[in-house]
């Protein structure tokens, strides 16, 4: 199920950011994207939303899996003072949006 290969995405990339990287992810009209910094170096990647495979919606955390990659985002970190308004608005630009909350 779609579920499970989201699931096996994120334990099989579990470990592969290093604690002292500093992240950013901006959604806009267009799609999201993911800055990553570290003491050298500075990477953006800009992701469709039509690019997006799946995003699961918990109590507490946002799950975007795209091109086999995944992002999750705590909700409690958000900067979007409407939750709901966000997700309705990933779920309308992407059609893979999936709450799963309590």
């Amino acid at each position: 199920t779609p579920f499970d290969k989201s699931a096996k995405i994120l334990f099989e990339q579990r470990n592969t950011i290093p604690s002292e990287q500093k992240s950013n992810v901006i959604f806009s009209e267009d799609g999201m994207t993911i800055t990553l910094e570290t003491k050298n170096e500075t990477n953006n990647e800009f992701v469709k939303y039509s690019e997006f495979e799946n995003i699961i919606s918990t109590n507490d955390i946002i799950l975007v899996i795209y091109k086999e990659k995944c992002v999750l985002l705590q909700k409690k970190e958000l900067v979007s003072e409407n939750i709901s308004a966000f997700c309705e608005f990933v779920s309308i630009k992407t059609g893979c949006y999936h709450s799963i909350e309590e």
